[in-house]
């Protein structure tokens, strides 16, 4: 089994000086720590304030080891070439949410 998913983005602020800026997203899912561990990082929109970013089909182990009350963290980033990339913003919630 695994979980598809297609995410896009409307007005999001821009942390550059110049352009509209350059997103990614950064999924995470909480462990039983309380901790959050990567799952996947999208690639780079480029010069978009309203991305949208390719379709993601992971396997569901690896998404949230199968478990769909896992909490997640979906975090919006603006890359820069500095490698100082800018937080944008992020959403908490649990897989069941992301596909209901």
């Amino acid at each position: 089994d695994s979980i598809r998913m297609r995410f896009a983005s409307a007005n999001l602020t821009t942390k550059d000086w110049f352009g509209k800026g350059d997103k990614y997203l950064v999924i995470q899912r909480q462990r039983g720590d309380g901790n959050y561990e990567l799952v996947h990082k999208t690639e780079v929109v480029k010069n978009s304030k309203e991305p949208s970013w390719l379709p993601l089909d992971i396997p569901l182990h690896k998404f949230c080891l199968g478990n769909l009350d896992t909490n997640m963290r979906i975090e919006v980033w603006d890359w820069n070439m500095s490698g100082s990339h800018d937080f944008i913003g992020q959403i908490d919630c649990k897989v069941c949410d992301l596909i209901n």
